[in-house]
């Protein structure tokens, strides 16, 4: 008997439950009840897979609903009926969920929430989600319209089958459902209701997600916006994670991905999890994770985790499943009816024997071969005929299909070895990816130390190498491709030279071959280069392998291409074919040869996927989103456009007009820009490929002109532009501040006048051209680099904001402000009112009229750099949302035209391209801008640093020279700890780089810094004076000739150059932070301390003492920048352009504070036997924040020191092998800590520490000087267990710097200082902040001592709660 039956609900109430129609504190009451009641709950489940009778007793519904024919009922459930349907306007069968009117009252804002659910479902991207239609409510009638999926849920295919499914299905259905929550968790979505009878198994052999009715978006600021209340959305018990079972609006996306476990789980064994009823943990989780294969198994731990922050993403799980995918029939075990497979299974029997009762036959009565009479000679001279042409017969409705290539190891192996050294050509049609990190694509290649290949280098430089016996000829001569585009390349080789074309168009001359081929023994290969050690070799080498679709490949015999031609569309076969690949129907792991030669070649790793050529943004459909204002549209009046801006800077909740300071009384202007669309380009085809003016002829080979052909385009997103070109007075801030140099200064080329392009050393941004410039003048005189530190520099002081240069579609689309026309006054006689042209010299910001969205001199005045690399119209992004030009090239963009130039190289769409290091007295820039919510909290991001132990830790990234002969120059800013300079045997490695042919490491020694550098059989040596510990500037320099080393800009004490006991020759192409190689690593150890910024150039930057940069910046020669700013997370982002990302291993973030004098000189001071105790007021919901400022004591006497101590709460500071604090949760009842936050040995050694102690009721963390810590939970820990525990501390006296003597003691009280305290009753933070010095009091506060009106033993309590301290033993800092 269930000692609970006598308080069990009614089946009315459970229903009412199950609908959320209940409020929340009942649902609440009710969810405790279920988790303890067994009978309640069966019946609870029960109503998950039953329709609720109140549905089908509604009003019949109509034949037909606005647009769409009802034909017939397709299920029922919480939320209604469901009806197939016909759309008769939009031509095709629909889904359509109905509830009537009358029965709305049950249902709360039941419109409001289908309107919700479509809207939400309708910014879904993803063939593995039910596409949502529209929403409307008619003759009483409230319906929601949705894609009809033609097939049965996963639930009912189960019970059809009685068994489980096989693992690679089961991976194949995870996947695809994984793939879809990937972009609904990207938008935000969490679905909170995944479980078989929401997945969809349609007739093509993919899986859906449906049903979003319990979605909502855990980041909504109000419930409205979610399609449930927050009190809603359970789930099924059966599949619902612990956190939501707790209480629904803790669901995350974290909480599908748990859902999604339980589903795979299921599909695998047949049966759900075996989990506990009260807190849903796995019961015996070994013994059932059993029944899971290997391959399967850690996956799906992982993501049954009972702490959400340890499951991987909706992206992760596909990754993960990426290489599990069978081919585009892995679904076909679940579409086939049961009596199919067991009649394939009898057929196939049944064929078995008939083939072993013919063999028997043919054994039987075959002659057997006379050895007499028949020699072995006879044999061998029986050639193998070719076989046929394959064919592949393709059904009316098959989709086409192509051949992916991932671009890490996928590659196709053909049977063909090129050795005769006869005239040849390949030819390919191919699309590359547009890959965020530019990198050389092998396409078709047997290349090893001879043969041939072809490539894309930078991915859309099209090469071909030929080997001639001494090295490799190289034809390097072809224009730049676009990438995301179908391309055809074609190399050739006429027996006395090669050659290249790009869709039919001849590239430059051919390149000549002295000597006879020297062809390589390797088969050719499609997509990588086929090294011998290809396969299985680091992922960091595989870096020539393709990356995108390949449609068609053929070799031929002879040179078939001499001059322009028109490419097949498809390529056929001819006499001179020797070999021909249609990527364009799934033939598995083998592609045929059309071309009658059998040379079928292997697939591997590359996988087949539907292509649909006419599937471009631009014939896709787009929607501004419904919830969002009106995006700015072509042709809109000023007026018009003014609104707009204002509608999104209250959408936004920001302002219009931005000020961003830089010094007391000088600031930057920033205007909102909103989303819109726009004609990109110019519609006149004379204005295509201008010539440059006569100006710019002198320098012609440095500038390069291009116009696009006009189409539409939409800027998607929100920014911010600067109004006016920055000033010389706004730019001198940056260079006052940062000691920056322009690259004209550092390099002391200079800059030029407005009378000739001839560069003077003499001139610079800060020369004001004899007198001709004043500080509200543009500043110019700068490379495309010196505008980007700019860029930088801001970002770093304003992080709320991230700052760079425009775009150029952005440009365009600020330039336009909603014109068509050639200039922004569409009246060509009024162009002198908005732009200085035809001048002699550039005029002060902002003295013209601005345009319609606030912008001064955007024709004329100073061109204007730009983010893009220069392109043409075909390596020009084709797409309409948001276009861009290539990931790569050789010049930048500028735009808008200067003062010195006609109106017509001043229009909207005129385009120039230069070199990013050249500057002029007629190029500025002006800036952009995007919040950043991950940083808004953050005062500067100047602050952080990496700790790295001095153990294991480390920062590692792959990493090439782009010239390896060059000089080159590796610099840190880094603190060193009093640990590594007291230990007189510590060797520590603080940078190491290994690549190919040469080495530089820096190590830690004898309180020295010392730098090494290997090349061929020669070691440089280079070491410091004797430095003390502290925040030091190292720079290692090799200048081609010699080795030096700067520790804060001084020269290195001895140099030296000797044989090396061996050649550097490495394998892997590595840096390192905090660690060195193998090799290395047998005589240093790891670095302890933290390092702060880093770069690496090519060229020797350092010659002589200098005064060292406190910011590191970007220049031509950069490589590696890390300034590590964002504070958090596992991967350096690489500010260089070159995308040398960085890996983080164990090394923790740090933060450094330095708060004012005034902080630090009052408050109270503990001796480890002192305490201060607090009543705090009962104003408690079950979160609080407990943060204060200290002052650990530099002595350090004790390993463990109680700091605060309320109940079972407790924060401890500890001293063992460095410096960490605990803040932590005691079970009294069983004397466990089942939770507990702690931080990372040596993180925040600076003085004072800001410490801050959080509980949310869901979530335990502890922050030191802003950042968050590592969160511990035992497998036993219970979210209302905890909150039970919490209750009652909170009742106890709160306890700072110790205990009274007579309570036990589990450690020693504090020793230090405490300069503030604050308890408030919310949690205040979420993500990375900057402490306030002065912690402030509002309507969160419970608690505030400031110590600055202290009297006797009493410490005033500054909140107005009257929860005044009484001080046992402490003493004042100020007496």
């Amino acid at each position: 008997m269930d000692p609970f039956l006598s308080d069990c609900p009614d089946i009315a109430t459970i229903s009412a439950y199950n609908l959320g129609k209940l409020d929340f504190e009942h649902i609440d009451s009710l969810t405790e009840h279920f988790s303890k009641c067994s009978d309640c709950r069966e019946q609870l489940e029960s109503l998950d897979g039953e329709p609720d009778d109140l549905i089908n007793t509604l009003k019949v519904p109509p034949l037909s609903i606005g647009q769409i024919s009802l034909e017939h009922e397709i299920g029922s459930g919480g939320m209604g009926r469901v009806f197939k349907g016909y759309d008769t306007r939009l031509i095709r069968p629909v889904a359509v969920k109905l509830i009537n009117a009358e029965k709305q009252k049950d249902w709360k804002d039941l419109s409001e929430r289908f309107e919700r659910e479509a809207q939400m479902l309708a910014r879904v991207e993803s063939p593995y989600v039910v596409k949502a239609l529209f929403a409307g409510e008619e003759n009483g009638f409230t319906y929601f319209v949705q894609e009809y999926v033609d097939g049965q849920n996963l639930k009912q295919r189960m019970e059809q089958l009685g068994a489980p499914i096989p693992s690679q299905t089961c991976a194949g259905i995870i996947y695809q459902v994984a793939s879809g929550l990937t972009a609904v968790h990207h938008l935000g979505i969490v679905h909170r209701d995944i479980h078989p009878g929401n997945i969809l198994i349609n007739t093509k052999g993919y899986v859906q997600i449906a049903d979003f009715g319990l979605a909502f978006q855990p980041e909504s600021s109000t419930e409205g916006l979610g399609l449930t209340s927050l009190s809603q959305g359970f789930g099924q018990i059966g599949f619902v994670s612990p956190e939501q079972w707790n209480a629904a609006r803790n669901a995350t996306d974290k909480s599908d991905i748990y859902s999604l476990g339980c589903v795979w789980y299921f599909l695998l064994t047949g049966h759900g999890l075996n989990r506990d009823p009260q807190t849903l943990e796995i019961s015996n989780p070994a013994s059932q994770f059993q029944k899971v294969n290997r391959t399967d198994r850690r996956l799906l731990r992982s993501m049954l985790q009972q702490d959400p922050q340890l499951r991987p993403t909706a992206e992760d799980v596909t990754a993960a499943l990426k290489n599990r995918l069978g081919s585009t029939d892995s679904l076909e075990y679940i579409l086939r009816p049961p009596s199919a497979r067991s009649l394939r299974k009898r057929k196939m029997y049944a064929g078995l024997a008939i083939l072993t009762v013919l063999a028997l036959c043919v054994m039987l009565f075959l002659p057997f071969p006379n050895a007499e009479t028949e020699s072995p000679q006879q044999v061998s001279d029986i050639k193998p005929v070719a076989p046929p042409a394959a064919s592949i017969v393709k059904t009316e409705n098959q989709k086409p299909l192509v051949l992916r290539f991932d671009g890490v190891d996928d590659f196709v192996e053909t049977p063909f070895i090129y050795d005769s050294g006869d005239p040849i050509t390949f030819e390919a049609w191919l699309t590359p990816d547009c890959e965020e990190r530019p990198r050389t694509m092998e396409i078709i290649s047997n290349a090893e130390t001879a043969g041939f290949l072809m490539r894309l280098k930078d991915g859309t430089m099209p090469e071909f190498f030929f080997h001639d016996g001494v090295y490799y000829a190289n034809h390097n001569r072809s224009h730049q491709i676009g990438c995301g585009k179908r391309v055809h390349l074609a190399a050739v080789y006429d027996g006395i030279s090669i050659g290249m074309f790009v869709n039919g168009k001849k590239q430059g001359l051919n390149y000549p071959v002295r000597r006879r081929h020297h062809h390589s023994p390797i088969p050719i290969h499609i997509g990588a280069n086929p090294d011998p050690a290809l396969i299985g070799r680091p992922n960091a080498e595989k870096k020539a392998c393709f990356a995108g679709l390949i449609h068609e490949c053929r070799f031929s015999k002879g040179v078939i291409y001499i001059e322009d031609f028109s490419p097949e569309k498809t390529l056929s076969a001819d006499d001179s074919t020797i070999l021909l690949y249609h990527f364009d129907s799934d033939t598995g792991k083998v592609v045929p040869d059309l071309s009658g030669n059998g040379l079928d070649g292997k697939i591997e790793g590359a996988r087949w996927e539907e292509f649909d050529p006419d599937k471009t943004p631009e014939n896709n459909q787009f929607k501004w989103p419904v919830e969002q204002p009106d995006p700015v549209l072509v042709n809109d009046t000023p007026e018009r456009i003014r609104e707009i801006q204002q509608a999104w800077a209250d959408f936004l909740k920001l302002p219009p007009r931005l000020e961003i300071p830089l010094d007391t009384d000088i600031r930057i202007e920033m205007e909102l820009i909103p989303p819109g669309e726009f004609m990109m380009g110019t519609l006149d085809e004379t204005l295509k490929n201008t010539v440059a003016s006569t100006t710019q002829r002198e320098i012609q080979h440095k500038v390069m002109t291009a116009d696009l052909p006009q189409n539409l385009a939409r800027i998607t997103r929100p920014f911010y532009m600067s109004r006016r070109e920055i000033s010389r007075k706004q730019y001198r801030q940056f260079v006052d501040q940062t000691r920056y140099q322009t690259d004209a200064e550092r390099k002391r080329s200079g800059g030029t006048d407005f009378d000739t392009s001839q560069k003077n050393p003499q001139l610079t941004w800060a020369s004001d051209l004899a007198g001709k410039l004043s500080d509200d003048h543009p500043v110019a005189n700068l490379t495309w680099f010196d505008a980007r530190n700019f860029c930088g520099w801001l970002t770093r002081m304003h992080p709320g904001l991230k700052f760079d240069l425009p775009a150029e579609s952005q440009w365009e689309y600020a330039c336009r402000a909603g014109t068509t026309s050639r200039w922004f006054p569409a009246d060509e006689t009024q162009l002198s009112q908005y732009g200085w042209m035809d001048s002699t010299q550039t005029h002060p910001c902002g003295q013209l009229q601005p345009n319609a969205l606030g912008l001064y001199d955007m024709h004329g005045n100073v061109a204007e750099w730009c983010t893009d690399y220069f392109s043409n119209e075909e390596t020009f992004s084709n797409t309409v949302n948001d276009p861009a030009g290539p990931k790569s090239g050789t010049h930048r963009i500028l735009r808008g035209g200067s003062a010195i130039q006609d109106p017509l190289s001043c229009r909207s769409a005129y385009r120039e391209g230069r070199l990013p290091n050249s500057c002029n007295a007629i190029t500025g820039f002006r800036i952009c801008a995007t919040p950043n919510p991950t940083t808004r909290d953050l005062k500067s991001l100047d602050r952080f640093s990496l700790h790295f132990d001095g153990i294991d830790d480390t920062v590692e990234t792959s990493f090439s020279y782009r010239k390896p002969d060059q000089s080159i120059t590796i610099e840190c800013w880094t603190d060193i700890s009093p640990e590594s300079m007291n230990d007189p045997l510590a060797s520590e490695v603080i940078f190491d780089l290994h690549s190919r042919l040469r080495a530089m490491y820096c190590v830690l020694r004898n309180h020295r810094v010392h730098v090494y550098y290997h090349e061929g059989a020669w070691t440089w040596h280079a070491f410091s004076r004797e430095v003390p510990p502290g925040s030091h500037h190292i720079a290692g320099v090799f200048d081609g000739i010699s080795l030096n080393v700067f520790v804060d800009g001084q020269a290195a004490e001895k140099r030296s150059k000797q044989k090396s006991p061996r050649e550097a020759r490495y394998l892997r192409s590595l840096f390192r932070i905090g660690t060195g190689s193998l090799i290395e690593d047998r005589q240093h150890r790891a670095f302890q301390g933290n390092v702060s910024q880093l770069r690496i150039s090519e060229e020797s930057m350092y010659g002589a003492a200098f005064e060292p940069p406190p910011l590191l910046t970007q220049h031509e020669s950069t490589v590696i920048l890390y300034r590590f700013e964002q504070g958090n997370g596992e991967l350096l982002h690489d500010l260089s352009d070159m995308h040398n990302h960085g890996i983080i291993f164990g090394a923790d973030w740090s933060a450094r504070l330095e708060p004012d004098n005034h902080l630090t000189r009052r408050g109270i001071h503990f001796d480890g036997d002192d305490w201060l105790e607090s009543k705090l007021p009962d104003k408690f919901e079950g979160s609080f924040t407990i943060e204060a400022w200290l002052t650990p004591d530099s002595p350090k006497k004790l390993t463990h020191q109680t700091v605060f101590q309320w109940g079972s709460l407790n924060l401890k500071y500890h001293i063992n092998q460095g410096e960490y604090w605990t803040w932590s949760l005691l079970d009294p009842q069983h004397q466990e800590i089942p939770v507990s936050s702690i931080s990372s040995r040596d993180v925040a050694t600076s003085r004072p520490v800001h410490v801050a102690c959080q509980w949310d009721g869901s979530k335990w963390v502890l922050f030191l000087n802003g950042l968050p810590c590592e969160t511990r939970k035992m497998n036993s820990m219970n979210n209302r267990r905890a909150r039970d525990i919490i209750k009652l501390c909170l009742q106890q006296p709160f306890l700072t710097g110790g205990t009274p003597e007579g309570n036990s003691r589990v450690a020693h009280g504090f020793e230090g200082s405490l300069h503030t305290l604050r308890i408030s009753n919310r949690a205040r933070y979420s993500r990375l902040f900057t402490p306030d010095t002065d912690l402030l009091n509002d309507d969160q506060t419970i608690l505030l001592y400031r110590f600055d009106k202290e009297s006797g033993d009493t410490i005033h309590d500054a909140s107005g709660h009257n929860a005044n301290g009484r001080v046992f033993g402490a003493s004042r800092l100020s007496d």
